[in-house]
């Protein structure tokens, strides 16, 4: 007979922090502590249970959050973060073979600077789509839509432009055939600030055996700078308002197979990126690079031993400026990961271990690092799950930015949970 359904969360978290950066002194060598609560309510309704009933739902995630932050001034500043997202979906199939969506969507991102340098910067995004999508033979379905945005900024500071629109029509193949799959897609946008740009997305995958797949895709990609990377300003930073949208060419060949108990992939890509938008060595602002390129292999595997669940996964990623032929900075090459999971009657038990390669910043190459976690979990009832997390158990010193100032990580850390899921 169809009816109501819906789902609400409500979350908390306070830290004393730790002092973030290196060589820090007077009221900035204190700690930086950190307090967030958010908040998550969606619903719908469902006309009736047959696989025509039209569906309406709804919701809304929001957070609001404080963060002290050292500015090398010798005050107590920090900045008071108000996140919200929602979002209202219409869904009406069209007999059994087809089915038209209609969702409206709605964000914001509020940020307030307190202390020696007050500022205010706040963003929010409209967005609308109208997707259509048809079951055109037994295993090929078309998709085609409209898509539409409108960015909106207001702040303590005056903006060259505090708005903008985006248009976009798409459209994308998929079918199964007996040798594989295939798919296809093509999008228009026409942005108002950067004018138009197609982008386009191909893959073929061929069966191997029974099993297993290989594919080879190819895509374009457009991305233009948010009104963060044009405009955003504080006491460290400042937006470029003279940034150029990212293209992008990108190429992969993907091996997947899944045995009994064991599955894995291994792939290799290539991308190239023309005006990839990045901080400048300072870090004061973003700047274009004429052309970067990104290419390496990753790869994964999971398996049982015994009883325990066992996942394995390795990549090298070589990024680099293609004029200077530096590295890109903030990227390791290699990265590795192993986790290990089992179950013991009502308990779970994890141990993950994670390992990144050396990377380089403004203020020079530095180490990689290895993080080791555990977690474990007591299912009390069907609805209520207790557990506790230990994250890097071993305690590793380590750090990720190192620029004008050198930040630190949190050491080691453990917390427990309960949740409850009636």
């Amino acid at each position: 007979t169809g009816g109501f359904f819906y789902r609400a969360g409500l979350g908390y978290e306070e830290s004393n922090g730790i002092d973030r950066t290196v060589g820090s002194t007077g009221v900035d060598a204190d700690r930086d502590a950190y307090r967030e609560k958010n908040y998550s309510i969606a619903a719908g309704y469902r006309f009736d249970n047959t696989a025509q009933a039209p569906v309406i739902r709804a919701g809304w995630t929001g957070a609001h959050a404080r963060t002290d932050f050292d500015n090398g001034v010798g005050s107590d500043d920090y900045t008071d973060i108000r996140l919200g997202t929602g979002h209202i979906a219409y869904a009406q199939p069209l007999g059994d073979r087809a089915g038209i969506d209609i969702i409206y969507g709605h964000t914001l991102d509020d940020q307030r600077f307190r202390g020696a340098f007050p500022s205010r910067f706040r963003t929010r995004r409209d967005s609308a789509r109208v997707v259509f999508n048809a079951q055109v033979a037994p295993d090929s379905k078309l998709i085609a839509g409209l898509d539409y945005y409108r960015d909106k900024v207001r702040g303590s500071s005056s903006f060259l432009r505090d708005a903008r629109e985006n248009r976009a029509f798409f459209v994308e193949y998929l079918g199964d055939y007996d040798f594989g799959s295939a798919q296809l897609a093509v999008r228009l946008d026409d942005n108002q600030a950067f004018g138009d740009e197609v982008t386009t997305n191909a893959a073929i995958g061929l069966n191997v055996g029974r099993s297993s797949v290989l594919s080879f895709s190819f895509g374009t990609a457009f991305k233009a700078p948010t009104f963060n990377d044009l405009y955003f300003e504080d006491l460290f930073f400042s937006g470029n308002p003279d940034l150029q949208p990212e293209s992008s060419r990108s190429y992969e060949l993907l091996f997947k197979t899944a045995q009994h108990r064991i599955s894995g992939y291994a792939a290799i890509f290539y991308t190239e990126v023309d005006d990839l938008i990045e901080l400048t060595s300072s870090f004061a602002t973003v700047e274009n690079l004429d052309r970067a390129h990104i290419s390496g292999a990753d790869t994964g595997i999971e398996f049982m031993l015994g009883r325990v669940n066992a996942r394995l996964g390795f990549a090298y990623v070589d990024a680099e400026d293609a004029r200077t032929k530096q590295r890109l900075p903030r990227r390791p090459r290699a990265t590795g990961m192993l986790d290990l999971s089992t179950t013991v009657g009502k308990l779970d038990f994890g141990l993950g271990w994670n390992a990144d390669g050396d990377r380089v910043d403004a203020g020079g190459k530095f180490a990689g690092y290895n993080v080791v976690d555990a977690r474990a979990t007591w299912h009390a009832t069907s609805s209520l799950r207790v557990g506790a997390i230990v994250r890097n158990a071993t305690g590793s010193d380590y750090t990720l930015v190192k620029g004008f100032q050198e930040f630190r990580t949190e050491g080691q850390t453990a917390s427990v949970f309960i949740e409850f899921a009636p």
